[in-house]
């Protein structure tokens, strides 16, 4: 074989080794873009959740507060329904 021939081929299989190389470096980086767009998208939806959750729901105190409110009504509601069932017992015993 002729030299230039030899430097032909190793100069070809150099170039098809760097542009396989490259192409594994392209994919490579296409997968890490694709995560990082989904983290980002994952990120931002649980951000999202995290203000709903801070919007809609009630902590312990305000549900230990809203507790003893209908706790506090119940009691008077009892009260009130002794009250009249004493004057209806008073009433049937006239």
């Amino acid at each position: 074989m002729d030299k230039t021939v030899i430097l032909f081929v190793i100069g070809t299989v150099i170039t098809l080794l760097s542009s396989i190389f490259w192409f594994w470096v392209h994919s490579i980086q296409k997968k890490q873009d694709e995560e990082r767009q989904r983290n980002f998208e994952t990120g931002k939806k649980l951000q999202e959740f995290q203000q709903e959750v801070y919007q809609k729901y009630q902590t312990k105190d305000e549900a230990k507060d809203n507790f003893e409110q209908i706790m506090s009504s119940l009691r008077d509601i009892k009260a009130d329904v002794h009250r009249i069932s004493d004057k209806l017992d008073r009433k049937a015993d006239k």
